[in-house]
């Protein structure tokens, strides 16, 4: 529903400007300046009538280019807020374009609607924005990418889901396979209801495990479709989590994990992830730092677009030596409200 609230914004948006333009040109043809129709008369104080050179069009487009680059660049850092900026600074190249040969109240058609469609884009990009999608999770050599990896295709990559028999009887860690609390995926038999769900992050208290060569890797959270049901292996993954018990195991099988060349079994080089991830943290750990833990959250995507495009969040629990003990990367399907 939302996101229809927005895209009709878009088009009453489209068709104002669409008939200001119409308007606008019916004004133009109707009133006469010293007996000539508007339409017709010079709109400039520029006497050179003849066509632009090849050198002149390439400079004034050039300048358009530029600008434009500069107007993407400050929206880019300052995201939303920025747009009337980028509009003035786009604004002077196109109306120097415009006034660099003699024009009549015609051009004026073709500069408002060059301005209305970028007022548009501009508009757009505010209420819509841009996808920004998430790098993948690599678990030795296999690529996990959240919203797209489907538990078919880790299957086929060795690995084995166990899913939790729903009675909440929760074990420890080196019990979780063999407590009866959890059963091995066959591949078919089991279904995952229609919608989006947000699973539990705990690795013991999880719905479905990820796990190879008997080891316990992590858990992880599915979806399948908005309207029905589907069977497991047709999913596509949307969480995986870890602990420091996973981890503890995993480093003795020489298994690893690693986001966009960050070791996540090492000490975390807090310096490095933060120029790989840069802005998209929003959540540090405070200073003075706690006895045990500090906290790193980053996130992709913001704002209105979360009707539009999937937004993915990053997680991470440091202890007192930056150790990574919790790690939770998740990803919220575009449109889709969360089912209880």
């Amino acid at each position: 529903m939302e996101r229809l609230v927005f895209i009709g914004l878009l088009v009453f948006l489209a068709l104002l400007f669409i008939g200001t333009a119409l308007g606008l040109r019916s004004y133009l043809k109707r009133n006469d300046v010293n007996g000539v129709p508007m339409y017709d008369a010079p709109a400039n104080e520029q006497t050179r009538t003849g066509n632009l050179s090849l050198k002149e069009n390439i400079f004034y487009i050039s300048m358009i280019l530029i600008s434009l680059a500069v107007a993407l660049f400050i929206m880019s850092k300052f995201r939303h807020g920025a747009a009337p900026i980028a509009s003035a600074i786009v604004t002077p190249s196109i109306m120097a374009y415009f006034n660099a040969r003699k024009r009549t109240g015609k051009s004026w058609i073709y500069i408002v609607a060059v301005l209305m469609v970028f007022v548009f884009l501009m508009f757009a990009y505010i209420l819509i924005g841009l996808p920004d999608k998430a790098q993948a999770l690599m678990i030795s050599n296999t690529e996990i990418k959240l919203s797209e990896t489907k538990v078919s295709d880790l299957m086929d990559k060795g690995y084995d889901i166990y899913v939790s028999n729903g009675k909440q009887d929760y074990s420890e860690y080196d019990e979780l396979l063999t407590s009866g609390s959890y059963y091995k995926y066959q591949g078919s038999g089991v279904t995952v209801p229609n919608g989006f769900k947000s699973y539990d992050s705990a690795v013991t208290r999880s719905t479905y495990l990820l796990v190879k060569k008997n080891v316990v890797l992590g858990c992880i959270g599915v979806y399948g479709d908005k309207r029905k049901s589907t069977e497991l292996k047709d999913c596509v993954v949307t969480q995986v989590c870890f602990d420091s018990e996973c981890t503890a195991v995993a480093t003795k099988y020489g298994i690893s994990y690693n986001i966009d060349g960050i070791d996540l079994l090492k000490k975390l080089d807090e310096n490095e992830f933060t120029k790989v991830f840069g802005k998209k943290i929003w959540l540090t750990p405070s200073e003075p730092r706690d006895e045990y833990l500090g906290h790193y959250g980053v996130q992709w995507g913001t704002g209105n677009n979360e009707f539009f495009w999937n937004q993915y969040f990053m997680n991470l629990d440091i202890d007192s030596n930056n150790n990574i003990v919790n790690f939770s990367f998740k990803v919220h399907i575009a449109g889709e409200r969360e089912n209880n």
